[in-house]
């Protein structure tokens, strides 16, 4: 299968939380690989950004990808306080039913949450998965309505959790919102070690983990993720690595087999790491000077430049890039922290890139009676002195 490359550079997406889609245009050369899968999406998460997409919005079987959300639930309930990964768990008879990738738990077994972390994200096991998830939610019945609500705080929005495990013919996703679930999970940096870790034991030795995903020992800068394969499914694999202070998240689903789905992420991953880079400007101070403020308690108010996310250019680009700005002369009292006080604008080849909002430090009361008395008089003993 050909990628199929979309133009598309939206300036919505520039004030939204949206992911920006940036890929060539099929007239130029075509940067993307040839793959086998039957969906495929590649994604930056530092910006934000869909590289690109073939049949990326179609729904289909997700499989064992599934897993992944309950990974990002429990890191996320860790960081809040509400477990932590040494919290012991008590195996249900449900659990110990689960069939398939397991780690043969039995009914009233001890184990701890980082185990079952493990377990999952390692060895793909459903009875590790299971009781993980009854543990965060209380039951499956919960976790599976706890799993659709992050999904749609994520943004994944042509996909549908039925069940926990990825095995209902009703869990369906997409390789984009896949790539947003990889993407949120890249920033848990304390999963990182678990995530890139091919072989580990659990249950006291008793159990192994193997990790599927072989690109963790061969291609440079892979924090993991997760491969897996099933009948409905096909070969599929989500997976993450670092370059160039760049994160890019490859998934393929419906893969025809291990070997291509492997080949095809590292051929799509070096497409990305190799055509394009991340542009943060550095604002010039001459933006920065503080602004005149007519009828206020102050006279002027310091301004900064805010934080916003860097943008993904095509290699080679940086130095065609262009900068407008759009400054106000002067402020009316009274002025908000944080209101912009100008815009800068950032375009290559005539199309935006991306904004930066130049914005006041700190309020600026409107002046008073009292006020405007008390610097009269101030003024008035400067000149007797």
């Amino acid at each position: 299968m050909f990628r199929k490359a979309i133009l598309v550079l939206s300036v919505a997406a520039l004030f939204t939380s949206e992911p920006l889609t940036v890929s060539a245009d099929k007239e130029e050369t075509d940067p993307f690989p040839e793959t086998s899968a039957a969906a495929v999406c590649l994604y930056e998460a530092e910006s934000g950004t869909v590289v690109c997409s073939d049949n990326g919005d179609t729904s289909r079987s997700m499989g064992h990808m599934a897993k992944l959300m309950t990974a990002l639930i429990c890191a996320e309930a860790c960081e809040s306080g509400d477990i932590s990964m040494s919290d012991t768990v008590t195996v249900s008879a449900n659990a110990n039913s689960k069939q398939g990738a397991q780690i043969w738990l039995d009914a009233g077994e001890k184990i701890s949450v980082e185990e079952l972390m493990k377990s999952i994200i390692i060895g793909n096991a459903n009875d590790a998965c299971c009781a993980l998830a009854e543990y965060l939610s209380g039951s499956e019945e919960a976790h599976v309505e706890k799993m659709n609500a992050r999904a749609g705080k994520l943004g994944m929005e042509n996909t549908h959790f039925a069940d926990i495990l990825g095995e209902s013919a009703e869990t369906v996703s997409t390789a984009k919102d896949i790539a947003l679930l990889s993407a949120g999970l890249s920033h848990r940096r304390e999963l990182d070690e678990m995530f890139s870790t091919r072989m580990d034991t659990v249950r006291g030795g008793r159990a192994e983990l193997v990790s599927t995903n072989r690109l963790i020992l061969s291609y440079k800068g892979t924090r993991g993720t997760k491969a897996c394969g099933g009948e409905k499914s096909g070969e599929c694999i989500a997976v993450c690595a670092d370059r160039n202070g760049m994160t890019m998240c490859a998934v393929l689903l419906g893969e025809p087999d291990a070997d291509s789905k492997l080949r095809d992420a590292k051929a799509l991953l070096d497409s990305g790491f190799d055509g394009f880079r991340l542009f943060s400007p550095e604002v010039d101070k001459q933006y920065l000077k503080a602004v005149t403020v007519t009828g206020g308690c102050a006279d002027r108010v310091k301004v900064k430049a805010e934080p916003s996310a860097p943008a993904l250019i095509k290699a080679g680009t940086a130095g065609e890039i262009e900068m407008t700005a759009k400054l106000s002369d002067s402020l009316t009292a009274p002025v908000k922290r944080g209101q912009t006080v100008g815009i800068l604008t950032y375009t290559l080849a005539g199309e935006p890139v991306m904004t930066v909002k130049i914005a006041a430090v700190s309020d600026v009361d409107k002046m008073n009676t009292r006020f405007a008395f008390k610097r009269t008089l101030c003024n008035l003993l400067d000149i007797a002195r």
